[in-house]
């Protein structure tokens, strides 16, 4: 891509640290396009996708000099970065953490790795990002997994991000069969005990008067605690899956998947208006976000009350099919 072809030319030759300026440059222009395709209507799920894949390009050239710099070569064996959370499945909001897990091979980090992971958080909070991070073994992950239901949850939707591949392979065969496999009632159980929870404490009714946009009744956690569930019950992760074993129909499909990224852009555009992460959809970020999603209506209350009038049909579509599914 040209996005591609630009960064490695303005850091061919380079060490990562030479190169911070250009990766700052970098991150400034593309999260700028991104919101030029923003304001021209991009859905939801569209720009989420396209900035954690902008910052999957960062990540993987920072990678390589960094490691050539300690290891002389781009891809060392036994040494590999995977995503997880959000991240993991592709739905970055702007001001969403990176979050990765760096896997060793061995019983602890050499020190060439530690060097290298130290190097690379460094340069990605020097760059501007928020980021999360462990260094671990694959029996160390897949014991944390099963010893703490949310990373277990955070590490159902890894996915390898740069180095060594073949290690990622066999990490996810073993999470497979040792914090999947046998294990499912007992997520599923835990799984809605948590649900009813969140409900309880950000809000369990569909018409909040400033309802929570992640946790609340019908919000985004819904939506992907039926993809969690689906996994756990079928090995269905996706809405096309559960179709496929006839949990969902069709039609219902659809409307999760509607509501899901009118959701999306609406979190992108809280993100936006804060400058930093937020998730309660307050009065005034009403007005904001219905005048940066174009609600036509010539008077501010109006306008609000038509996008939440949207609002809170896709959240009742969310809570009502998922509640039922699985």
């Amino acid at each position: 891509t040209r996005a591609s072809d630009d960064l490695e030319r303005q850091t061919r030759g380079k060490t990562a640290a030479e190169s911070l300026e250009a990766y700052r440059r970098f991150r400034r222009l593309e999260e700028h396009r991104l919101r030029l395709r923003i304001s021209s209507g991009a859905g939801g799920r569209e720009v989420v996708r396209q900035r954690s894949d902008l910052v999957d390009l960062l990540f993987r050239r920072l990678f390589a000099q960094v490691c050539t710099g300690h290891f002389g070569k781009a891809k060392p064996e036994g040494f590999t970065v995977v995503a997880f959370g959000g991240y993991g499945r592709r739905e970055m909001n702007p001001f969403s953490d990176v979050d990765i897990m760096f896997l060793h091979s061995g019983r602890k980090p050499t020190a060439e790795e530690a060097a290298a992971v130290q190097e690379i958080i460094q340069l990605l909070w020097d760059i501007g990002f928020k980021v999360g991070h462990s260094v671990r073994s694959p029996a160390e992950a897949i014991t944390q997994a099963n010893a703490d239901l949310q990373t277990k949850t955070s590490m159902l939707e890894s996915r390898w991000l740069a180095g060594d591949r073949e290690l990622f392979t066999k990490f996810r065969e073993n999470f497979e069969l040792k914090c999947v496999k046998g294990q499912e009632d007992a997520y599923i159980a835990w799984r809605l005990v948590n649900q009813q929870e969140l409900h309880e404490q950000y809000g369990r009714i569909i018409s909040m008067q400033e309802p929570n946009v992640k946790h609340g009744a019908g919000g985004l956690r819904d939506y992907q605690n039926l993809l969690w569930n689906g996994y756990f019950h079928s090995r269905a992760i996706s809405t096309a899956k559960l179709v496929e074993k006839k949990i969902l129909t069709e039609s219902e499909r659809g409307l999760l998947e509607k509501a899901y990224d009118f959701l999306l852009r609406v979190r992108t555009e809280m993100h936006f208006v804060n400058k930093r992460p937020i998730d309660s959809l307050t009065l005034y970020l009403q007005g904001q976000v219905a005048t940066r999603l174009a609600y036509p209506q010539k008077h501010m209350l109006e306008r609000v009350e038509a996008f939440m009038r949207d609002y809170y049909q896709h959240t009742r579509n969310i809570h009502r099919i998922t509640s039922t599914a699985v």
